[in-house]
């Protein structure tokens, strides 16, 4: 707690900003001496106030200076002479106000900060004060107020603070959507907001974009959705953030609508996503020429779910992930004589939308939605704070990473980036047993040590394991016929994965919001208050752990 011994003095010609300044200090300043003191007067001109022991001489006399609120102190009495009785009144003074304020460094920038069970305490080592728990769970629920506002006045501020951070990051997109109810009042609806850092670096990115969304845990629903990517060293891009109502048609398709603006549709952009309808049907409709595919790890927990059998869930993870139309048959196989009704249900749902091996388009190595689950995990704490504050704290996360990456890539002295070179590394060592026939100049038989056949075509660029195809990273096979043609591997990397246009994603630098003081607001932000959604969440304890979705194997550790 912030009980810094240095600023609890009290002397003759301390000045105080206000009187509720004055009184923390002088509940601060009894609390540690052990007494109790009172208000014995209280106007526009002076504070008085004295020890509750009338016998008692202790007294502080402060008046108010010329035009201000400021309080200096003009007189003091230091010494005591009241009893015992008087003086074991002293935790009167930690209110539950008085506890928040001192409070209000734990949760600050975006700490998770003690419990309420946790703070009765630490009150009773730093105050010597005995406190209720309900007076704890008060004092904390007003520290978190006071640091990251309340849930209603953060939707109010929410127009200032999009304007805010705007002014500071060019080429931000942001948008409002709210309704008027029957009385008149404005409700919030939806929200969009994509930094202009982000933006910038979407046409260095693999055309391959991840949509899903995670509840919020705060007094009103709403749910937090997110578009992302994966840059060259195979780490999560954000790029665009939305909170809707609820996963419906009209919330998907607004937020897609939005992201349009700086992500056109075009036939080889690929969405990933778990199988939700919503998605689909939006997806449909804002990005027709876009292709879809469903997440394998959503689909393997669904297997789980309908047909509980042990080891089906493998095999369809490994059909699904097939390079070729072979590996794939000879793995649909498999899932045929351990559960035919499991590959009926997999051959309704479409081969192109969830196999690699018939998949239309290219999405890479992305064949799950689970970049966007490490988001989640990463926005964890955020989805519990007033909406302003959560923005915020997206806001200072992607600073804090553009900054990272841009430090590492800008030390990075290799080709490529990291994890693409380490790639390199295992396919060049797998590469040493192969054995290189050629047909051109161009074309060649590689046989593997195992006797698989597979023939590269390095003018074209492809090889008939696929991985090269998919990943657009040279296979064990072509660096194997490259070594026999004397041609560079990195000539026949996709430009994506060099280092150059890695940096040049995190160019950009999303930078902090000014204070609202230093900044001329239009006054049409402000005329008309938000009010928050007509979502408000029932009473009772709200969950913070995640559920765990149907099929999903969920591992609890037990204590010995």
């Amino acid at each position: 707690m912030d009980l810094k011994r240095a600023g609890d003095a009290i002397y003759v010609g301390r000045i105080f900003s206000d009187k509720v300044e004055m009184h923390k200090a002088l509940s601060l300043y009894a609390m540690k001496r052990i007494f109790c003191f009172g208000i014995v007067a209280s106007d526009k001109t002076r504070v008085i106030s004295a020890c509750v022991d009338k016998n008692c001489g202790w007294r502080v006399y402060a008046v108010t200076l010329p035009n201000t609120l400021n309080l200096e102190v003009r007189t003091v009495t230091m010494e005591h002479n009241c009893d015992v009785t008087a003086r074991s009144r002293y935790g009167s003074k930690a209110t539950a106000k008085i506890l928040a304020g001192l409070l209000r460094g734990k949760f600050a920038n975006g700490k998770k900060g003690p419990r309420a069970c946790e703070l009765l305490e630490m009150v009773l080592s730093e105050l010597n004060v005995t406190i209720s728990y309900m007076k704890a769970w008060n004092a904390k629920d007003l520290a978190v107020n006071a640091t990251r506002g309340t849930k209603e006045g953060s939707f109010e501020f929410l127009s200032t603070y999009l304007h805010l951070v705007k002014s500071t990051n060019p080429g931000t997109i942001t948008d409002l959507h709210t309704t008027v109810d029957k009385k008149g009042n404005t409700l919030f609806k939806y929200l969009f907001f994509a930094f202009g850092a982000c933006i910038d670096g979407y046409k260095f990115l693999r055309k391959v974009i991840v949509i899903d969304g995670t509840a919020m845990k705060g007094k009103y629903k709403g749910c937090l959705v997110a578009a992302s990517g994966q840059d060259g060293n195979l780490q999560i891009y954000p790029l665009a953030f939305g909170v809707v109502e609820v996963e419906n048609d009209a919330g998907w398709v607004w937020f897609l609508k939005n992201l349009s603006k700086f992500v056109p549709d075009e036939e080889d952009l690929v969405f990933v996503s778990d199988r939700h309808a919503s998605i689909h049907s939006a997806l449909a409709k804002v990005y027709p020429l876009a292709h879809h595919a469903a997440c394998s790890v959503h689909l393997f927990h669904n297997v789980n779910h309908k047909f509980k059998s042990g080891g089906l869930a493998n095999l369809v993870s490994k059909a699904g992930r097939a390079y070729t139309v072979g590996d794939f048959r000879y793995w649909l196989r498999q899932i045929e004589e351990t559960k035919p009704e499991c590959a009926e249900y997999l051959l309704k749902i479409g081969l192109p939308h969830w196999t690699l091996s018939h998949f239309p388009g290219n999405c890479y190595n992305l064949m799950s939605s689970n970049i966007s689950e490490s988001l989640n995990a990463a926005m964890q704490k955020a989805v519990d704070y007033p909406i302003v504050s959560m923005v915020e704290f997206i806001r200072a996360m992607l600073m804090r990473w553009f900054w990272c990456r841009r430090t590492f890539a800008g030390k990075t002295r290799t080709r490529c980036t990291p994890k693409i070179e380490e790639l390199l590394i295992d396919h060049l060592k797998e590469s040493l047993n192969c054995a290189v026939n050629g047909a051109t100049d161009w074309i060649y038989q590689v046989n593997e040590g195992i006797g698989c056949e597979f023939t590269v075509d390095l003018e074209k660029k492809t090889c008939t394991c696929r991985v090269f195809d998919v990943l657009m990273v040279p296979c064990c096979h072509v660096l194997a016929a490259g070594r026999i043609r004397n041609i560079d591997p990195y000539t026949l990397i996709s430009r994506c994965y060099f280092v150059g246009p890695w940096r040049e994603k995190y160019k950009g630098v999303v930078m902090p919001r000014p204070n609202e003081k230093d900044v001329d607001i239009p006054e049409e932000l402000t005329e008309v208050p938000v009010n928050p959604p007509r979502t408000k969440r029932q009473g009772g304890r709200l969950k913070k752990r995640r559920i765990p979705s149907q099929g999903e194997v969920h591992h609890v550790s037990h204590a010995i």
